[in-house]
């Protein structure tokens, strides 16, 4: 059978995803091995004294949980639960392993009392009865040491199957802090369940295969859902501080671009190339058309702009080159006439 449970070991840090329904049978050298006692073999071979354990499970055998539940809480080791989307029944205890319960905002805790399929005598059944309240017993003092809700509050609530969001979780005392929501599709068949929240049938039926956590993490190479956090904001952060930085340098490349072009207005006035009374429209034409300022520093003559054009409507003869030479009549006949003064500049650039 396919494992409910991975386990990736890390030099400081481990993480163990609960990612399904929790007990089975597995065979192993030929034998038929329960998992929690696969799993309590892996745990003890962790080497990292702190462990993030990732639950999204809705349940399973409440005898193996409970073992699992007990063998964390006294292994000494720095252990953190994140509920990345659902911890129903038995998976609920398991996350109360953790000395900090994180739960994702979108997340789903459920508690409910414990339940056994009996074929047998009336005596059979008493004595299944009979386990199962022990057992009942057993969950509400967990439960109650973690939120020191008053036993009997605790019992009404196991007896309505209670589903809690995060937020209420953390008012409760099962949960210590929310995470970001994560689009992870929870592991749970909803039909073994009295009456599961509407939002959470929804979820999974609209977010089956989302993403993995464990694959987030490797993605932002993090070991944990809070540094995976961290990560993302810190790139936001760069991301807008390359933003900001950009802009400056656009801001002083446009600064320096006018001075350039400044400059060079400046400099064909002392040249004697345009009139001081042409500066407005040299920088104009300047900053629209770099290229046609170019040539017309190249071509033009100091002209006065009292004279009389060379031309003064488009039914008159001119050439290209009349309108570099005549500062005046370059303006006019691109204001005028911009038809003409386009077939013009493409007669003369050879038809760019």
């Amino acid at each position: 059978m396919e494992k409910w449970f991975k386990i990736e070991n890390g030099v400081k840090k481990a993480r163990i995803y609960i990612y399904g329904n929790i007990g089975g049978w597995e065979e192993k050298n030929r034998k038929s091995v329960k998992t929690a006692e696969s799993f309590i073999e892996a745990f003890d071979k962790i080497s990292a004294n702190e462990i993030d354990i990732h639950i999204n499970s809705g349940g399973g055998n409440v005898f193996e949980g409970i073992a699992i539940y007990s063998h964390i809480v006294s292994s000494g080791k720095t252990v953190h639960t994140y509920i990345d989307a659902l911890a129903a029944s038995i998976a609920s205890i398991i996350a109360l392993a953790g000395e900090k319960v994180f739960m994702s905002r979108n997340a789903q805790f459920m508690i409910h009392n414990a339940t056994a399929v009996v074929m047998g005598t009336a005596a059979d059944m008493r004595k299944t009865a009979g386990i199962l309240e022990s057992i009942e017993e057993q969950l509400i003092d967990i439960y109650h040491q973690k939120t020191n809700i008053d036993k009997k509050e605790l019992r009404e609530m196991m007896d309505a199957e209670t589903w809690m969001n995060s937020q209420t979780a953390k008012e409760k005392g099962f949960a210590d802090e929310i995470t970001a929501a994560l689009k992870i599709a929870a592991s749970a068949d909803l039909s073994q369940f009295k009456h599961p929240p509407a939002e959470l049938k929804k979820y999974i039926d609209t977010n089956q295969g989302g993403y993995k956590m464990e694959e987030l993490l490797k993605l932002l190479q993090v070991s944990d859902e809070t540094a995976a956090i961290a990560a993302i904001k810190g790139i936001m952060r760069e991301k807008d501080s390359l933003k900001d930085e950009n802009d400056q340098l656009k801001q002083k490349l446009s600064q320096f671009e006018e001075k350039e072009i400044e400059n060079a207005v400046n400099k064909a006035i002392e040249d004697g190339k345009i009139l001081p009374a042409q500066k407005d429209w040299a920088l104009n034409l300047a900053k629209t058309d770099k290229k046609m300022f170019s040539e017309f520093l190249k071509t033009s003559k100091p002209v006065n702009l009292n004279e009389e054009p060379i031309a003064t409507g488009a039914e008159k003869k001119v050439t290209f080159e009349d309108l570099l030479d005549d500062p005046k009549l370059f303006a006019e006949w691109k204001e005028k006439y911009p038809q003409e003064f386009a077939k013009l500049q493409k007669e003369y650039y050879g038809g760019e």
